[in-house]
């Protein structure tokens, strides 16, 4: 049985309902976007991606207490929760309403998961079994979310790239957003050299672009940032076996 929530002014808050056990049975069709573990390392549920292995690749430190963060296209929450478990606070995710806010392409329909929807449910069950503090809001970073969230010391702009028609409002954004660094992660062409951006061919409407690495920095520096540090590349591995080349990169205001 699920968590009660609430919104208000557009932060999900939770009403807890006492003697729910924290592992709640999940159909084996259950689609998940975040594999997610416990506190005490348990399996909550496999997801598309497991992150957990990849941690070190972020150069997110393991001690953030006193520091204030963010995470953009929050999904199951992976990036907002590990955060607040090395102390940060407050700790804010955003996550779109309903996949019909999704940046789409006309020309192409979907009719798979409504991949929102389901973050969001994830989202609220594992508030629930953490016990979070993490105030999630329904919103795009193709809008100005400074204006309503405030600024931040770490923002997390995780994988989203790929999925936005216009990366450089949404990059200028993140800078609005940030007052310490924007960890920004993002799928890239190997072996590219040259500054490209090239367009997706995909049987899916919200797939638009991948950037080679060396255009990354470039994009970061015209958003207004005022450096760019290459923390790590690695391979991002779906369930299916399927790999994506990734690289994550500190910008600093």
């Amino acid at each position: 049985m699920m968590g009660i929530f609430k919104k208000t002014k557009g932060v999900i808050q939770a009403k807890k309902e006492p003697g729910n056990p924290d592992h709640i049975p999940l159909s084996q069709e259950a689609w998940h976007y975040h594999t997610l573990k416990d506190n005490h390392n348990q399996l909550i549920w496999e997801g598309q991606y497991d992150l957990y292995p990849l941690w070190k690749c972020f150069g997110i430190p393991e001690d953030l207490s006193g520091q204030s963060c963010i995470d953009i296209g929050t999904a199951s929450g992976f990036f907002a929760f590990e955060c607040e478990k090395r102390g940060a606070f407050p700790v804010a995710a955003v996550e779109l309403p309903d996949i019909s806010e999704w940046d789409a392409k006309s020309n192409i329909s979907y009719s798979g998961v409504n991949i929102p929807r389901s973050n969001q449910k994830d989202f609220k069950e594992s508030y629930r079994i953490f016990n979070s503090k993490v105030q999630l809001h329904y919103g795009s970073i193709n809008d100005p979310l400074h204006k309503t969230l405030g600024t931040f010391d770490w923002v997390i702009f995780g994988s989203m790239m790929t999925h936005l028609r216009d990366i450089m409002q949404a990059l200028e954004n993140v800078r609005l957003l940030t007052k310490g660094r924007a960890v920004v992660i993002s799928s890239y062409i190997p072996k590219e050299e040259h500054l490209t951006l090239h367009w997706v061919q995909s049987d899916r409407p919200f797939d638009w672009w991948v950037p080679s690495k060396s255009l990354l920095p470039k994009m970061l520096l015209a958003a207004g940032f005022s450096k760019v540090d290459e923390i790590g590349s690695f391979k991002l591995t779906h369930k299916n076996g399927s790999e994506h080349h990734q690289v994550c990169l500190h910008a600093f205001v």
